[in-house]
């Protein structure tokens, strides 16, 4: 049976608890092993979809695991970790494509979460290759699912509260298992089925909205949009039936727009944001910071919220002029009117320091990873405020959802 395992070997701890952390946010199964003889046992007894490989383990030689693997004429996807220069590390990549080795990337000690995300896209991308037809018959065949992660109000410390939950779409494919939206995203918005795809996916998400509803919790729902959906007219009335086939109101839909997105071409989708606004429905802009806008372009369009790129958040901690960039959007988006969410928060040192900038709202595995929505039933019913959002935990240094988040994707 084909896995998604991703086999990390890694002698340092922390290394091993970032990369783990973003490995299992970009779906894989992760197995982590600290030295040679725990390599050689797992390249002998597991199936591995991907490797991740220090070529500093302590007694180990690169090279000889490069013949280990080749030995076994493993032809997986392989990314070459190394604190050592980016010479010797371009050396060793070259040693290890001659000995047959699939070499996707490198990265070298220490790294930033973009060089992270961007190598692990690609790793994803080399594991799965699909086509027009199999995504086709996946929308037909029910293989599609959503999984929902909560969107916290992070301004009472004492009791956070749930605002609304991101619908993400998961493809359970039949040989590879259940594969996130990096894996498949790229390959379906070059083919004519994204349009199925974004209508699937708000019809779904309405309809969960609705049960939750039915059993007594209104957390809104929020869906990711591309720009080609908001360029065709017909948009604001498929969302209008939509609502009415739900017996949803409005208010509770929340449309996200990537910045790079809206940024390519602001004339084009004007018109469509604008009547979406009319309709009562929410917009917030995605991946803030990654598209260049400019003021000028924040204050024409239709907004009510802010996404905080994940890959200034995670630098929070550690680097100033991340702080200094975080900041001044909050400052900025407060001073528009907008509200302010931080995705891919993972820590409470990052959480204390989005609080006291004044950020409103957090997403990340901190709180909660993406879950389907009957596991996240339970949890909904035990933390219920007056009004039907949902309070995460009256102890806010232990929040419940850490234990559903400690298992991964």
């Amino acid at each position: 049976m084909t896995t998604n395992r991703l086999l990390i070997v890694e002698s340092e701890l922390g290394v091993c608890d970032q990369i783990s952390n973003a490995a299992k946010d970009s779906g894989f199964d992760v197995l982590i092993k600290h030295d040679g003889e725990g390599f050689r046992e797992s390249i002998r007894t597991q199936s591995l979809l991907a490797l991740i490989l220090d070529l500093g383990l302590p007694g180990e030689d690169g090279i000889s695991m490069f013949n280990f693997l080749a030995e076994r004429n493993l032809r997986v996807p392989i990314v070459l970790l190394s604190n050592l220069d980016t010479k010797v590390l371009g050396t060793a990549e070259r040693i290890a494509k001659a000995r047959g080795l699939a070499v996707v990337g490198t990265l070298r000690k220490p790294f930033t979460v973009l060089e992270l995300e961007t190598t692990l896209d690609a790793l994803g991308r080399q594991c799965h290759t699909f086509t027009v037809d199999e995504f086709r018959n996946a929308l037909l065949e029910d293989q599609l699912a959503l999984h929902y992660q909560p969107i916290v109000e992070i301004r009472n410390k004492a009791a956070p509260t749930i605002k609304s939950c991101e619908a993400l779409i998961r493809w359970n494919h039949p040989r590879h298992g259940l594969l996130p939206p990096k894996d498949f995203i790229s390959f379906v918005e070059t083919s004519d089925l994204m349009e199925d795809l974004t209508l699937y996916v708000l019809d779904e998400a309405l309809q969960q909205a609705a049960h939750w509803q039915n059993d007594g919790y209104r957390v809104p729902v929020s869906v990711n949009v591309p720009v080609s959906f908001l360029s065709n007219d017909a948009l604001p009335v498929w969302i209008t039936l939509l609502l009415q086939k739900h017996a949803i109101s409005a208010s509770d839909l929340i449309l996200e727009v990537t910045e790079r997105d809206v940024v390519s071409d602001v004339n084009l989708v004007m018109e469509t944001l604008i009547r979406i606004r009319l309709l009562g429905v929410s917009l917030s802009i995605d991946d803030f910071g990654t598209g260049h806008s400019s003021l000028r372009q924040l204050q024409q369009m239709p907004f009510s919220d802010v996404k905080i790129d994940r890959s200034f958040v995670a630098e929070l901690p550690f680097r100033s002029d991340a702080r200094d960039i975080v900041r001044s959007t909050i400052d900025l988006a407060h001073t528009l009117g907008l509200s302010v969410c931080a995705e891919g928060v993972e820590s409470e040192v990052v959480l204390n320091i989005l609080h006291d900038m004044g950020c409103e709202k957090a997403q990340g595995f901190f709180f909660c990873k993406p879950t389907d929505a009957d596991e996240l039933l339970p949890w909904l019913s035990l933390h219920t405020s007056n009004n039907g959002l949902v309070h995460i935990s009256e102890q806010y240094e232990e929040p419940p959802l850490r234990t559903v988040a400690s298992g991964g994707i």
